[in-house]
């Protein structure tokens, strides 16, 4: 048991390295990238009926990306609004990220509240670090959530695992596998798991 613990553990940590290179990442706006780059003054929107068939760099306050990129898409703002399609992975950070499109990859995100709103689609892995993720009711996310912040809150779908360090974590949704849950204090708990299929919820001390 200790090892399997030991595992878990280091998959948290695994999470938080990961999430820091990411911003570390956009830290070095500067470095040339090849891709369509954006920067906005100081709002970007790119509109439902424009697709660009590149990867996409876009940096500005207030981003809205409600078209079809046709590649990886990258984007810092204050606030990251994704209702299009995104046919290759993300990489989105700020203080506010929304999506209720469809990512065709993984998500990487960073930031003070990450939301998938109703009717969002992840084809691949979440990789999240910062204070709050959220996954609303009817999101889905087809593989699974490696996750490490202040609170996570799920009610969507995930076909796979969710692996999650936080201090505070609630499932009232739907995991198809099992629940690896590193939790801070030994007064957090889990208020509410949702049993309509078997999977295991393991706390971590």
């Amino acid at each position: 048991m200790k090892s399997r613990n030991n595992n878990w553990q280091k998959a948290v940590k695994a999470v938080s390295i990961f999430t820091l290179l990411l911003v570390l990442v956009f830290s070095f706006s500067s470095i040339a990238f090849a891709g369509i780059e954006i920067e906005g003054d100081p709002d970007v929107t790119i509109k439902a009926d424009r697709v660009i068939e590149d990867d996409v760099f876009i940096a500005g306050e207030d981003i809205l990306v409600a078209g079809t990129i046709k590649g990886d898409l990258f984007a810092s703002g204050e606030t990251v609004t994704i209702t299009g399609r995104v046919e290759g992975n993300l990489f989105a950070s700020g203080a506010e990220v929304n999506i209720s499109g469809t990512i065709d990859g993984a998500a990487v995100l960073t930031g003070y509240s990450v939301v998938l709103q109703d009717q969002a689609l992840i084809t691949r892995n979440i990789y999240f670090g910062g204070y709050n993720l959220e996954i609303q009711e009817n999101a889905s996310i087809q593989r699974s959530i490696y996750a490490a912040g202040y609170q996570v809150q799920i009610s969507g779908k995930v076909d796979r695992n969710v692996i999650a360090g936080a201090g505070a974590f609630v499932l009232n949704g739907y995991v198809a596998g099992d629940v690896l849950l590193e939790v801070s204090s030994p007064e957090s708990s889990i208020p509410q798991v949702y049993t309509g299929q078997p999977y295991q919820v393991h706390q971590l001390s």
